[in-house]
This record gives C-alpha cells, structure tokens and sequence, in this order.
C-alpha cells in the first residue's frame, strides 16, 4: 500500500515503534520502571486518564 501511496513514511513510522516496542519487552527492568505511576511534582501519583 505504501508504495501505491508512494510515500513509505508510515511504515518507517510503523517499523520505528515496532523496534521501540520490541526494545522495551526484551529488558524486563526497564518495562517495569516505564509500568510505575509517574509522581506530579507534589509527589501525588498522576491519575489514569
């Protein structure tokens, strides 16, 4: 389709994400410290939206 398009902008985006995302689930502590509540600067958790 990107080349129907001619434009192959969205599966670079795509592939960069995937490559981002497949980084994140090969390191177990960093998934586990992106998982943790983000603390405003009060030091009161951010609610979920």
């Amino acid at each position: 389709m990107s080349a129907e398009l001619d434009s192959f902008a969205p599966l670079a985006q795509m592939l960069d994400e995937w490559k981002a995302t497949a980084a994140l689930q090969a390191d177990p502590e960093l998934a586990d410290e992106l998982a943790r509540p983000i603390p405003e600067p009060d030091g009161r958790p951010v609610p979920a939206p």
